[in-house]
C-alpha cells in the first residue's frame, strides 16, 4: 500500500510507458518493483499487491486507465511454432461474429485453458474470451468497452454475457466487476450460466484443465442450444 501511496508505482508506470511507448501491464511493474527490492517475493505477494491497487482504485485514489489489459487469449508460453500455427487458424477462422435474435452474446471463461475449447464449442460464431490476470476491473473495462463498439458496428440491440467459471474469490470478483462495470456504462449483462444459487456442483474435466461449474454444465450441443445457436 505504501509503494501505491508514495507514488512510486505511478513512477514506474510513467518511465515503462516511456520506454515502450505503450501502456505497461501490472505484472511488468510488479517485476520492476520486485527485482528493485521494493517488494519483497512472498507468497501471494502479486495478489496482496493487486489487491491493495484494487482497493485503491475503488476508492479514488488511483486512477484506471494507466495500466495495459492482460489476458484475453490463451497464447501465453506457447513455443513460437504453435503460436504462428495458432495465429494462422486464427486468420483462416475470422469470421465476424452472428447476432441471435438481435442480441451480442458473449462468452466469459475464467479459465483460460477452456478457450479454444468454447471456441470449438460455438464454432467461432461468438466472442469468447478470459481475464486471465489479476487486474480485474482494468481488463473489464477495455473488454467491455470493445464489446460496445462491436455491438454498435453489428447493430445489436443489446450485449448478452455467459459466464463460466467457479465461485471461489476469483470467480466472484469478475462478476462483480461486470456488474460494476454496468453501473458504469449502462452496457447491460443480462444472463450468466453459472449463480451463487444453483447448488450443484460438477467438475469438468477438458483437456487436461478442470473447471468447476455450479449448475449446468453448458458445453458443446448443450452450449449452443443455452446460447440460440442453431445447428443448420
Amino acid at each position: 500500500l505504501g509503494i501505491i501511496r508514495s507514488g512510486l508505482l505511478m513512477e514506474v508506470i510513467e518511465d515503462l510507458t516511456d520506454q515502450a511507448g505503450a501502456l505497461p501491464t501490472f505484472r511488468s511493474c510488479y517485476y520492476i518493483l520486485r527485482d528493485s527490492g521494493e517488494i519483497t517475493e512472498t507468497k501471494n505477494a502479486y495478489k496482496k499487491f493487486n489487491a491493495a491497487l484494487s482497493d485503491e482504485r475503488d476508492a479514488g485514489r488511483f486512477p484506471y486507465g494507466l495500466l495495459a489489459p492482460t489476458g484475453g487469449e490463451s497464447s501465453r508460453g506457447i513455443p513460437a511454432d504453435k503460436l504462428e500455427a495458432q495465429l494462422q487458424r486464427m486468420r483462416e477462422n475470422n469470421i465476424p461474429p452472428e447476432l441471435i435474435d438481435g442480441i451480442l452474446k458473449v462468452v466469459l471463461v475464467e479459465k483460460i485453458g477452456l478457450i479454444d475449447t468454447i471456441q470449438q464449442a460455438v464454432r467461432g460464431r461468438l466472442p469468447v474470451a478470459s481475464p486471465a490476470g489479476m487486474v480485474r476491473k482494468e481488463w473489464a473495462s477495455a473488454w467491455l468497452l470493445d464489446l460496445e463498439y462491436l455491438a454498435g458496428h453489428l447493430g445489436a440491440d443489446n450485449i448478452e454475457i455467459t459466464y463460466l467459471g467457479d465461485y471461489d474469490d476469483g470467480g466472484l470478483s469478475i462478476e462483480n466487476n461486470l456488474h460494476w462495470y454496468e453501473e458504469q456504462s449502462g452496457v447491460t449483462v443480462t444472463k450468466y450460466a453459472v449463480t451463487p444459487e444453483q447448488a450443484d456442483y460438477k467438475f469438468l474435466h477438458i483437456d487436461g484443465y478442470i473447471a468447476s461449474v455450479r449448475g449446468p454444465v453448458l458445453f458443446g450441443q448443450d452450449l449452443r442450444e443455452y446460447l440460440g445457436l442453431d445447428d443448420d
